[in-house]
């Protein structure tokens, strides 16, 4: 057994420290403070030294920018380190003047670090007013293009740009909105647009019953191949009918035809064709979907024969 002597003086010996040149920090060490710190973008490694005296504010960020072949057999940044800048609240706006630009691109160019350029970008904006207006004054359109797109990571980006600078990305929000309700989703897409409803409950109550319409608009014409997605958007939907949490404040009511549809999918729960002793009901969305329509067709929406508790009629 190592003695507690000989590991204590390995990790004298072993610990970061900073001089006038860029050191390589070793992995799970510390930044000290006051430090101007860069990462290389191929090899994830973190680089420090003293920060210069003279300038002003926070101490700089950078990232080491790739090289013209790095898109050939190089690793991905791990995104925990990235993180750890993208997450500061003084260094996020450094981060993305300097490199959101180049981030976007990268995100945008469909390449392998598409999905990583896009965790990224949403970490470092999130409640960042900041780091938001340095990102959406490289880019003004970002937003609608994101919108217009309406993947699951441009719904992320754009949620977390929400958090920030909620009018300046209102215009997309609408543009999403009609998206929701015209465009083909998957689960993932609905986990992110559930996501997004929830961030806009803190901030722009009115805009939720608009929302609503939207998500009620989303459940009618999606098949029974998607009760994954009915299972989000009910689930949402029922909290902003209800005001709760979030929803608190809000007003919203539910349309005829909505009603009609849930009436459906509740004569489809009680059929011999719904999943009504099946033994793998465990994580089936199907299963799920229909015992919430049970759980909330009368509690909230009201019953479809007489009057309805939320129809503006």
């Amino acid at each position: 057994m190592i003695k507690w002597w000989l590991l204590a003086l390995w990790q004298v010996v072993m610990a970061f420290e900073p001089s006038n040149e860029w050191q390589v920090v070793p992995e799970g060490e510390s930044i000290p403070k006051g430090l101007e710190v860069k990462m290389d973008l191929e090899s994830g490694q973190r680089l420090a030294r003293f920060a210069d005296k003279q300038a002003p504010g926070p101490a700089p960020v950078a990232l080491a920018k790739p090289t013209p072949n790095s898109e050939v057999g190089r690793p991905i940044l791990d995104l925990e380190q990235l993180e750890e800048l993208a997450h500061d609240f003084d260094h996020g706006q450094q981060f993305m003047e300097q490199y959101g630009a180049h981030l976007i691109e990268e995100y945008e160019s469909g390449l392998g670090k598409r999905d990583h350029a896009g965790k990224v970008l949403g970490v470092a904006v999130r409640n960042n007013p900041n780091a938001a207006s340095a990102l959406l004054s490289q880019d003004p359109e970002l937003t609608l293009r994101l919108a217009q797109n309406f993947q699951a990571q441009d719904i992320y980006i754009l949620a977390n740009l929400a958090t920030a600078h909620y009018d300046q990305v209102k215009p997309a929000l609408v543009k999403a909105q009609s998206q929701l309700s015209s465009k083909p989703l998957s689960r993932d897409i609905s986990k992110q647009v559930v996501r997004l409803v929830r961030d806009i409950g803190h901030t722009d109550k009115p805009a939720i019953e608009d929302w609503a319409g939207a998500i009620q608009q989303a459940l009618q014409r999606t098949g029974d191949d998607m009760d994954g997605v009915r299972l989000d958007l009910l689930r949402v939907l029922t909290e902003i009918v209800e005001k709760k949490g979030e929803f608190e404040g809000t007003n919203t009511e539910v349309s005829r035809d909505f009603v009609s549809w849930l009436a459906d999918q509740a004569v489809r729960a009680s059929s011999s064709s719904g999943v009504k002793g099946r033994s793998d009901n465990e994580n089936n969305p199907t299963y799920e979907f229909l015992q919430l329509v049970k759980q909330v067709r009368h509690r909230v929406y009201g019953n479809p024969k007489a009057a309805r508790l939320h129809m503006d009629l």
